[in-house]
């Protein structure tokens, strides 16, 4: 593998102004964002990235280039300056908000592509990006806040349009298989806004994502008569017209209504509901008590979400679902500039995923516990982390002296693989070889098999010379028990605030419907050949969210490292499974997934 496999995947984000000369444009300036990479610490990188220097000059032109040279335009590079400001990064669409409150709205130009060109002069522009950092509204600090704008990418809008669509027609049920971090909290509500829902149900398996339905609700439904309601706190208060009730299937499945244990949720069951929308739908929904709840709920529409649906999707015709995979998303990103004239990106701010997938076989092969190890092209997890338990029939054999219950049974070989990962024996093709690669790889995440390999790696890493620089979180504890996983999340993001490096241990939470925005890394330490593609994809999705820090620095790559290669190559066609929107009209992949085998 090259030295520069793994590059920083941060880059500082700037705003752009120019203006096009000619007479279809007069008048008229274009406010756009992009970014620039510069490798030195944020407090340098500000000094030297200054309002028109040459670097972000350079940065501007080359995002302008994209979409004018094609069309033969030349244009006037007016201004350029960092998206930061205090502890505020702003987007090029804070600073049309600004104009458009001022006075001075979108006008398309009488030829040539894009929308978001402003009749304005540079002064103002300038004076608007100042606003945006400053959190204003307007130029008028003295006029009132403006309610944001709810704008869905292109893909959410289809997604919605397919099922109101669908629903008009008679179709009683909708699946989005939309991969992870398409947004479908937000398309959902959007989606029961738009057909009118007075009564939504929102059930989930994964409860800590609780917090996330509530932040889109404020976003869709500001200044308006609905509630937004859960099990735990107002409970179902039925006297309310306009209801989004959020609670978990776990808590659904506890009603004597279903065979449970306690006598509750009677009044939820026996309401009726306009929309049932069940996110994480392959989660908890196949089984006979999982089945029992969706058949007891009286809804008249149920919207399926899932980015993960491969042991549902044979329940929808072609006609009622809605895809949306891996290579489509990173496919209409490249796109975006060329199709529509420079216009704001919707697609920018997600990470380019980057899979690297090593061989390990050469570097055990020949120790006394390879046969147990080495299956195939397939690192057994399972065995390499196993830890003793002092039952000598499941230890295949007696604990030796100094031996402890809950340490490594391959102690040494653990060792031994942690100094690969930072380099000690293998060079610098390895995740943490060097400084610049634990740089890019700040903060990560590592699926483990189990608790007790957890709690085992985790001292192991405090002892390591290069790995007790980053602060340890074990959120596997006693297993996955979705109570404790806003705990869990707590920690991670207390951590992550607290220390420069950390690492997330998990074999289970915080993989699915979570999002922790500064992680840059994956490392799947857990699993084999037969691993379901759900956990496998589900896990790695959670470091490709969008991610800007407080420099202005952006998350444009991200990385997922595997030490099983038939594995990937099993899970690999899940993440690629193509793109074809219901009416058959093909849109090729481009710009998608980057990966290297390493042996």
């Amino acid at each position: 593998m090259p030295v520069s496999v793994i590059e920083n995947p941060y880059a500082y984000k700037l705003i752009y102004v120019f203006a096009i000369p000619d007479a279809d444009h007069a008048g008229l300036l274009k406010v756009g964002e992009t970014t620039v990479q510069c490798d030195l610490p944020s407090a340098k990188a500000h000094a030297v990235l200054t309002p028109n220097c040459r670097a972000l000059n350079d940065a501007a032109r080359k995002r302008i280039d994209q979409y004018t040279q094609t069309a033969g335009v030349a244009y006037t590079l007016l201004h350029t300056e960092l998206a930061v400001g205090g502890r505020k990064v702003i987007g090029d669409t804070d600073v049309h908000r600004v104009l458009v409150n001022s006075g001075h709205p979108r006008e398309k130009p009488r030829k040539g592509a894009g929308r978001e060109w402003f009749r304005t002069n540079l002064e103002t522009v300038k004076n608007a990006i100042r606003a945006a950092k400053e959190g204003r509204a307007a130029l008028s600090v003295n006029e009132v806040s403006h309610v944001q704008e709810i704008v869905l990418r292109p893909s959410q809008r289809e997604a919605v349009d397919l099922a109101k669509r669908r629903f008009k027609a008679g179709a009683l049920s909708v699946l989005w298989n939309a991969k992870m971090r398409f947004g479908k909290t937000i398309a959902a509500l959007t989606l029961a806004k738009e057909m009118g829902c007075a009564r939504v149900f929102i059930l989930t398996h994964r409860p800590a994502v609780e917090q996330d339905w509530r932040d889109d609700f404020n976003k869709v439904f500001p200044g308006t008569d609905f509630y937004f309601q859960t099990h735990h706190t107002t409970g179902f208060q039925p006297k309310h017209a306009n209801i989004v009730y959020f609670t978990s299937l776990q808590d659904m499945r506890e009603s004597e209504a279903v065979r449970g244990r306690y006598k509750k949720n009677d009044d939820v069951y026996g309401a009726e509901w306009d929309l049932l929308i069940v996110d994480e739908a392959h989660e908890g929904t196949q089984t006979d008590l999982g089945s029992d709840v969706l058949d007891q709920i009286k809804a008249k529409r149920k919207l399926m979400l899932s980015g993960t649906p491969y042991n549902i999707e044979h329940d929808f015709p072609p006609e009622n679902v809605y895809t949306w995979d891996y290579m489509a998303e990173q496919g209409a990103k490249a796109r975006w500039a060329e199709e529509h004239g420079g216009d704001s990106n919707p697609y920018a701010g997600l990470p380019q995923m980057r899979l690297n997938v090593y061989d390990l076989s050469d570097y055990f092969r020949g120790s006394e516990y390879a046969e147990r190890t080495l299956e195939g092209h397939c690192f057994s997890f399972r065995e390499f982390f196993r830890t003793w338990t002092g039952d000598q029939e499941r230890d295949l054999g007696k604990m030796p002296a100094g031996a402890q219950i809950g340490e490594f049974v391959h102690a040494a070989e653990v060792r031994r693989f942690l100094a690969l990962l930072h380099g000690a024996e293998a060079g610098s093709d390895f995740p943490f070889a060097t400084e610049a690669y634990r740089e890019a790889l700040r903060h990560t995440v590592w699926k483990v098999p189990g608790v007790k390999e957890a709690k085992a790696l985790a001292e192991l890493l405090r002892q390591d010379p290069v790995f007790q620089h980053f602060k340890v979180v074990n959120v596997a504890g006693e297993g996955d028990e979705e109570r404790a996983s806003d705990d869990a999340r707590k920690d991670v993001e207390e951590a992550i605030r607290e220390h420069p490096y950390t690492i997330t241990l998990t074999c289970g939470r915080l993989t699915t419907g979570v999002t922790i925005p500064q992680w840059t890394g994956a490392l799947m330490l857990a699993g084999g050949e037969k691993v379901e593609a759900i956990t496998y994809l589900q896990t790695i999705f959670r470091v490709q969210s969008p991610y800007t820090d407080e420099a202005g620095r952006v998350k444009e790559t991200c990385y997922v490292f595997d030490f099983a290669p038939d594995r990937v190559l099993s899970v690999l066609p899940k993440l690629c499974v193509g793109y074809a929107t219901p009416e058959g009209a093909n849109a090729g992949p481009q710009g998608g997934l980057r990966g290297q085998l390493n042996a």
